[in-house]
C-alpha cells in the first residue's frame, strides 16, 4: 500500500524526529516510498514525519534530480534573505510567503551509507530549510508572513479546450488553520475555500 501524506493536526508534525541510526534495506525502501509518495503528489520535497514515520529521512527533487537524504542537517545560511511563496503537501492547497536563506548547505547521508553535502540557492535553499523544518516539528505557517495567507483554488473554466487556472484566496491563518483541522475530523470539505 503506498504511502499516504498525514496532514496538519496529526501530531507526527509537531514531534522532533529521530535520527537514523544505520542506513539499511528498510531505510532504502522507505526512503523509495517516499519519493514514490513526492511524485505523485507533484511534490517538490517529503520528510518522513509527512508520511507518519518521526524519522529523520528527506526526499526532495532538484533540477530533475532526487536526493535520498538521511540524517539531514542545515551547516551553512546565507545571510542574505528572500521571500517567496511557499506551500506544503501536509497544508493542502494553503500557500503564503515565508522569508529564508537565499543559499544554504546541507550535510547528510546518503541512500548507501555515504556522506554528502548538497549546496543550493534560491528555491533549493528553500526547499532544504522548509524539509530540514519538518524533522524539527516545524510547518511553514510557523515561520509566515500571516497578511499573505492563501488558499490556492483551481477555478474551472466548463471548456475543456481552456487550460486549467488557478487563483488566490487571502484568508486569515487561524482560519485556515481551523479549516483544515476541520477537513481532517471529516467536517467541511475543501469546497468551502
Amino acid at each position: 500500500m503506498p504511502l499516504q501524506i498525514v496532514t496538519y493536526g496529526d501530531p507526527v508534525l509537531r514531534a522532533q524526529a529521530k535520527p537514523v541510526k544505520h542506513v539499511d534495506r528498510e531505510i532504502r525502501r522507505l526512503l523509495d516510498e517516499m519519493v514514490e509518495a513526492m511524485e505523485q503528489e507533484e511534490g517538490m520535497g517529503l520528510a518522513a514525519p509527512q508520511v507518519g514515520v518521526p524519522l529523520r529521512l528527506v526526499v526532495c527533487r532538484l533540477e530533475n534530480e532526487v536526493h535520498r537524504l538521511v540524517n539531514p542537517k542545515i551547516v551553512w545560511r546565507s545571510k542574505e534573505r528572500i521571500s517567496d511563496i511557499e506551500g506544503c503537501l501536509s497544508l493542502p492547497a494553503l500557500r503564503a510567503e515565508v522569508e529564508r536563506p537565499s543559499a544554504a548547505r546541507l550535510s547528510a547521508v546518503d541512500e548507501r551509507g555515504r556522506k554528502v553535502t548538497l549546496s543550493g540557492e534560491g528555491i533549493a535553499a528553500r526547499c532544504f530549510c522548509h524539509e530540514v523544518d519538518h524533522l524539527n516539528g516545524r510547518l511553514f505557517v510557523d515561520l509566515c508572513k500571516p497578511e499573505t495567507v492563501h488558499w490556492l483554488v483551481r477555478v474551472e473554466s466548463g471548456d475543456e479546450k481552456e487550460p486549467v487556472r488557478y487563483e488566490r484566496r487571502y484568508t486569515d491563518l487561524e482560519e485556515a488553520l481551523q479549516l483544515l483541522l476541520s477537513m481532517k475530523e471529516g467536517g467541511p470539505s475543501g469546497e468551502q475555500l
